[in-house]
């Protein structure tokens, strides 16, 4: 009666108290009351008449969501996970996308439902790994995103969160071959003695101790290392560095001990033969410097005179060299030493002659210059 006499509202009243929810939402509707009409045909599971109303609601994230609901309960996973997707739920679309395949898909919803090792993982399946690195971060799993960003080329990147990961190793590896010594090492030296890398840090950190003039420190390290072990294929690495390292302080019976045990444990290793080549040669008995020699004063006596013009002497006679070269002294790093005495006045002095094979490296000839200067101004 109420709907024949147009008062629709009570009549919708009435037949919601009566049970009819149905007919009320259809009142609902005809009245324009489209919120409250898509609530009650979804009460009474009427999903399509729902979505409908809650479209001319402008509810369409909620009408999206049953239409995905009416989707999935058909099998259409496809068409369910985009109508997820337009409701906003974001992880149910993304395991539906992900059940049919669509990693891609999958992977941006899982990006979007705040997911991000989900999403990672869609990402690396899907081949994209350089996202996937990003998302592994994100998620805050370093470890996985190093391994990633490493494999991708991004050593810089890789190293970082290795560091995060606390993976100290893989992180002061990278610098090191990034040429970062002063990161290098600073993250190997964290290493703790029972770490399964710490013999692998000790070498590399024993080479950056080499270069940077802390032989000593490379010393220290590789003996604590190698204890009373044998010479083996596993620590082959090690004694090679343990002989650069004594040969870098001048300890020339210790590094040929080394270099012979490398020798002998594989012939042709590294560039073992040369130095042991060098570290034992000995010079003629009368060597010409190759370069100005280099000449000490010996005894509180002697005296070397600033370079002056030899005295003219008459052309029937032969010019004496300046300098009569006598025994070798020593042999160090540089080349040898010996005794030798002035013609011109007796005074003996250390003439020091460096190696042919360093004559072409500017720095040592310089160095080596340096330092006869400094004992040329030396009284003994």
């Amino acid at each position: 009666l109420y709907e024949r006499a147009g008062a629709l509202d009570q009549a919708a009243n009435l037949y919601k108290r009566a049970g009819l929810t149905s007919r009320a939402a259809e009142l609902a509707a005809k009245m324009g009351h489209h919120e409250d009409a898509g609530e009650m045909f979804l009460k009474e599971e009427k999903l399509d008449q729902a979505a409908e109303m809650f479209d001319k609601a402008g509810n369409t994230q909620k009408a999206a969501l049953i239409r995905g609901e009416v989707a999935f309960h058909q099998g259409e996973s496809a068409q369910a996970a985009e109508e997820f997707l337009k409701g906003g739920d974001h992880l149910r679309a993304a395991e539906l996308f992900e059940s049919i395949g669509d990693m891609a898909s999958a992977a941006k919803c899982y990006e979007q439902s705040d997911s991000p090792l989900q999403a990672a993982n869609v990402y690396l399946r899907a081949g994209k790994r350089r996202v996937a690195a990003a998302m592994f971060e994100s998620g805050r799993d370093f470890q996985m995103a190093a391994k990633l960003f490493a494999e991708e080329g991004e050593a810089a990147k890789a190293s970082m969160l290795f560091e995060q990961a606390g993976q100290y190793y893989e992180a002061g590896k990278l610098a090191y071959d990034l040429d970062d010594p002063e990161r290098a090492i600073q993250l190997l030296q964290k290493l703790e003695s029972d770490s399964e890398n710490y013999e692998a840090a000790t070498l590399i950190l024993s080479r950056l101790f080499i270069d940077r003039d802390l032989a000593s420190l490379a010393v220290e390290k590789l003996i604590r290392v190698l204890g009373d072990r044998a010479i083996s294929s596993q620590t082959l690495e090690h004694f090679y560095s343990l002989g650069r390292a004594y040969e870098k302080l001048g300890k020339i019976r210790e590094a040929i001990e080394t270099f012979k045990k490398v020798m002998a444990e594989r012939y042709g290793y590294e560039d073992v033969e040369l130095r042991l080549n060098r570290l034992t040669s000995t010079p003629a008995s009368q060597p010409q410097p190759p370069i100005k020699a280099a000449p000490t004063r010996a005894t509180a006596a002697s005296s070397v005179p600033d370079e002056e013009p030899s005295p003219a002497t008459p052309a029937a006679k032969p010019t004496p060299p300046p300098i009569q070269v006598k025994e070798q002294l020593g042999q160090g790093l540089l080349g040898p030493t010996f005794k030798g005495v002035e013609t011109r006045n007796g005074c003996a002095v250390a003439v020091k002659f460096l190696r042919d094979d360093l004559i072409s490296n500017g720095r040592v000839v310089e160095r080596f210059l340096a330092e006869a200067r400094a004992a040329k101004a030396i009284q003994h």
